[in-house]
């Protein structure tokens, strides 16, 4: 549940602060500047201090690498270590750990690549307060794919929570596929040559093939599920795998067939992506007419987009409270609509 968001007029930081089981977190996305890092982290973690309530997960692009000499593949940095100094430093003073460095001590792996230097840093991190690193699962860096930044990820443990099995429900892509019509056409054939006969009523054959057909749908759309999660596999292990070679050599070989192996994988991605769009226009056309969740969320906006702070009335005094803000919108309608009623004259058309 949420319950507030601090954002920077610059852009430079998003933290929310809500209730997930009944248990408090404060998410905080930072992007950091090119220079002076030491200067906004120290104005950054000043200003969230009283904001910050349970567990505070923050991350995000820093823009520098906390220990240059694990942190780059080169070893060092051009940012003055003052700078890499007083971070370390404030990091220290607040108790924030690195969460990928608290479980791969000694490890090397990279998050960003440069391709003007023709080196590998890691500036995205993932820091928790010391408090809460109990609670600290895993912590991983993939693959850098269709950003110039790989995706790092972070998962934490919690008592409260309970997981649900989604409802299963027919993927139209299965109806549009010809060999998957041609099959199902071939399974209904076979189903009932072997299942019409006459000491069996028609009723139960009919009420029967909508399970065998469910079941049908069910095996070709887990087969599909498993081609389309090997290809992924097989695409993430050869990124994986040239990153791993450019990264130890910077071959330019190497970086040419890592572009080509990244450019499948978008490929790849893109089916996934237009199927989510697709179920979400279906979900918006089934439900946005009518009461329910999906509703209350956009009236919800509406409502919060029409709020009313403060109004002026005709004598240009200000109104803050409610009764006399709508006092004031009934006054100036009243005045609107009841126009006195026109004098008989002269002029006046008989029709």
């Amino acid at each position: 549940m949420h319950v507030a968001t601090l954002t920077d007029d610059c852009g430079r930081y998003v933290v929310v602060k809500g209730s997930i089981s009944d248990r408090m977190y404060t998410f905080a996305n930072v992007y950091g500047p090119n220079t002076g890092q030491h200067k906004f982290l120290a104005k950054f973690l000043t200003t969230i201090t009283n904001f910050t309530e349970g567990c505070l997960i923050l991350g995000g692009d820093f823009n520098l690498p906390v220990d240059p000499t694990l942190d780059m593949s080169s070893g060092r940095s051009v940012i003055p270590n003052h700078i890499l100094r007083h971070v370390r430093a404030l990091l220290h003073s607040h108790r924030l750990v690195d969460c990928w460095r608290a479980l791969h001590p000694t490890d090397r792996d990279y998050t960003f690549f440069s391709l003007p230097s023709q080196t590998y840093s890691r500036l995205d991190y993932f820091f928790v307060s010391h408090h809460h690193l109990q609670d600290l699962r895993s912590a991983q860096i993939t693959n850098i794919t269709w950003s110039d930044h790989a995706l790092i990820t972070l998962c934490l443990t919690s008592t409260l929570f309970r997981p649900t099995i989604p409802a299963w429900r027919l993927n139209d892509y299965l109806l549009s596929d010809p060999t998957v019509a041609q099959d199902c056409a071939q399974a209904l054939q076979t189903y009932f040559n072997d299942n019409v006969h006459p000491d069996i009523s028609s009723l139960t054959v009919w009420e029967a093939h909508k399970c065998v057909i469910r079941g049908f749908y069910v095996q070709k759309a887990s087969e599909f599920k498993r081609q389309r999660t090997a290809d992924l596999s097989d695409a993430l292990t050869r990124i994986a795998t040239l990153e791993a070679k450019h990264k130890d050599s910077l071959d330019p070989e190497h970086l040419l067939q890592l572009t080509a192996a990244r450019r499948d994988l978008t490929t790849l991605l893109n089916s996934s992506y237009h199927r989510q769009c697709q179920r979400s226009k279906e979900n918006f056309f089934a439900h946005g007419d009518k009461s329910g969740r999906l509703l209350a969320r956009m009236l919800h906006k509406r409502r919060a987009a029409s709020y009313i702070a403060k109004i002026s009335d005709s004598r240009q005094g200000l109104h803050h409270l409610p009764h006399q803000i709508q006092s004031t919108i009934r006054v100036y309608y009243e005045s609107l609509y009841n126009l006195p009623d026109p004098v008989p004259g002269r002029d006046r058309l008989t029709l």
